[in-house]
C-alpha cells in the first residue's frame, strides 16, 4: 500500500479542479463517477490508518513493527494483543516493585517484634532468643546479638502468624 499516493489522491479530491487533474493524479479515478472512486479511496484510507496505528503501537512498545499486508486481520489482532499485553506487563512490573517496597518497609517496622520472628517461642530465652538483643532479659547486655529473622508471615516451626 502506497501511503503517499493515497494521501495525494485525498488531497486532490478535496480541491476544486477539473476532471483532467483526477485522471492524471488520482489512483482511484473511475471515469467521471465519484461514486465509484470515493468508496474505494475511503476504504483504503481506513486500512492505511489502522495499519499505521498498529505499527506505531508496536514501535511504542519496543517491538519490531509488524508489517501488515492485505487480508491480514489475524496479524492485526495479534498486534493488538501483543501491544495490550506489553502494556499490562509494564504495569504489573511497576505494581510488583511497589508491593515489594511496601513489604520491605513493613518488615523493617516489624524488626525486633518477637512474635514476627522466625525463632519466636512462647518460652522466652531459648534457642536463638537466648542471646538476642530483642529478648527482654538481654536489653541491658551490650554483647547481645540481633538474632531477629522475619518469619515470612507463615507459620514456621513454633513461630505464629501475626
Amino acid at each position: 500500500m502506497d501511503y503517499i499516493k493515497i494521501a495525494e489522491s485525498i488531497a486532490l479530491c478535496g480541491k476544486s479542479h477539473g476532471i483532467d487533474k483526477c485522471k492524471s493524479g488520482c489512483i482511484y479515478y473511475s471515469g467521471n463517477d465519484m461514486n465509484k472512486c470515493i468508496p474505494k479511496m475511503t476504504a483504503d484510507c481506513a486500512d492505511a490508518i489502522i495499519k499505521l496505528y498498529y505499527e506505531n503501537q508496536a514501535l511504542y512498545c519496543g517491538l519490531s513493527p509488524i508489517r501488515l499486508d492485505e487480508n491480514s486481520a489475524k496479524s492485526m489482532e495479534l498486534a493488538i494483543e501483543v501491544s495490550e499485553l506489553s502494556q499490562m506487563l509494564k504495569e504489573e512490573k511497576r505494581r510488583n516493585a511497589e508491593v515489594k517496597k511496601e513489604r520491605d518497609a513493613a518488615i523493617q517496622q516489624l524488626h525486633g517484634y518477637c512474635p514476627a520472628c522466625k525463632s519466636y517461642t512462647p518460652n522466652h530465652n531459648e534457642g536463638p532468643c537466648e542471646e538476642c538483643k530483642h529478648e527482654y532479659f538481654q536489653y541491658q547486655n551490650p554483647l547481645a546479638k540481633d538474632n531477629w529473622k522475619w518469619n515470612g508471615g507463615d507459620k514456621q516451626g513454633s513461630a505464629r502468624r501475626i
